[in-house]
């Protein structure tokens, strides 16, 4: 078992204090939030003596609570439960896509610990062993979602002065890899329109997404008082981010079908009853439109995607429709615009010459 205490330059010339933490096989780094000017000696002594009564609190939090890192208070907390509580206390602020996304975590990370493990049990090793048994179990792109919402509930345990550092860091997780995105193309659109559902709200809410590329928790959560005449008003479920969405004729079209209903401010324009069971819909009207291709309501956001770029439509442009926060989780649709660029010349007469 070691603590060293070591400093690193930042970009203003300051030198940050951490504590460089290596015990049972581990190194962990704990920045102190300690900055101080190497031209002041007075600051620097004391931001040092800080620094070693740190150090030594660590030393014995480390003896009382064994392999990890963790404060002596909560050395025999239950991380299970934990998990349990963090999205208990947030299920009413993240997207329900996302909060079943936590609930299918927690279930992994329940069957791996056998329902109950120790704050004071999650090292390095421990860490490595979970991704292990997540690439060993699941498809990559479900361990990697996993590996990230555990992650997450650690980063908060680590905030709640729980533990120390959290396991994960300095621990590659599992790898993502690219999945091929669904879409219709306007034949299909137009299919899918001219054939009925037994679920009418559901194939506008459908078509809606496909012309304005909501995802399905901002689609339900749309109230009549965030409509304006060319456009909507909302914040992100996802992101939270306010924004603002303009509003074509057909994604207008679909509003004025639902217009039924209840219209006061806070009533919502697609009150879809059961969002558990739209694949479900969305499968059985697809197969009665002669659509091939299997959907589920996150390919209308794709197809909306698509098309803006297949007219044309900047990357920056559609990237801000959206709603993404940055360019380059918008650039796996330009790979699709590749594809069916290649499709297009592949469909040329061929001649003998």
């Amino acid at each position: 078992m070691g603590i060293k205490i070591r400093t690193r330059a930042t970009r203003d010339g300051f030198l940050s204090v951490y504590l460089d933490i290596c015990h049972a096989g581990s190194r962990q780094y704990e920045y102190l939030g300690l900055l101080y000017d190497p031209k002041n000696r007075a600051a620097a002594k004391n931001a040092m003596a800080l620094a070693e009564g740190i150090a030594a609190k660590r030393t014995l939090e480390i003896v009382a609570g064994g392999a990890g890192v963790v404060f002596q208070t909560s050395r025999g907390a239950d991380f299970v439960q934990y998990y349990r509580d963090y999205i208990d206390a947030r299920k009413d602020v993240h997207a329900p896509g996302s909060v079943r996304l936590y609930h299918a975590a927690l279930t992994h990370v329940e069957r791996y610990t056998g329902g109950a493990v120790p704050f004071s049990a999650l090292h390095r090793k421990w860490a490595e062993g979970y991704r292990d048994d997540l690439v060993r179990l699941l498809h990559p792109n479900t361990a990697y979602a996993f590996w990230c919402k555990t992650k997450a509930v650690l980063r908060q345990a680590e905030k709640d002065e729980i533990i120390g550092r959290h396991p994960f860091l300095g621990v590659d997780g599992p790898k993502k890899c690219e999945v091929e995105k669904t879409y219709l193309d306007e034949r299909e659109i137009a299919a899918l329109v001219q054939t009925e559902c037994r679920f009418t709200d559901v194939k506008t809410a459908f078509l809606f997404s496909c012309f304005t590329g909501l995802r399905v928790s901002d689609v339900i959560s749309i109230t009549w008082g965030q409509i304006e005449s060319q456009g909507l008003k909302f914040r992100q479920k996802k992101t939270k981010e306010f924004v603002y969405l303009p509003l074509n004729e057909t994604a207008r079209n679909c509003i004025a079908a639902m217009a039924y209903g209840d219209k006061k401010s806070d009533a919502r324009v697609f009150p879809l009853a059961n969002v558990n069971h739209l694949g479900e819909k969305l499968k059985e009207w697809a197969t009665a439109a002669k659509v091939k291709k299997s959907i589920t309501f996150h390919t209308a956001r794709h197809t909306y995607a698509t098309l803006l770029l297949t007219k044309n439509v900047d990357l920056y442009t559609v990237s801000k429709l959206l709603g993404h926060s940055e360019i380059k989780t918008t650039q796996v649709y330009a790979k699709v615009i590749d594809r069916k660029k290649v499709e297009a010349v592949n469909a040329l007469p061929v001649f003998g010459v």
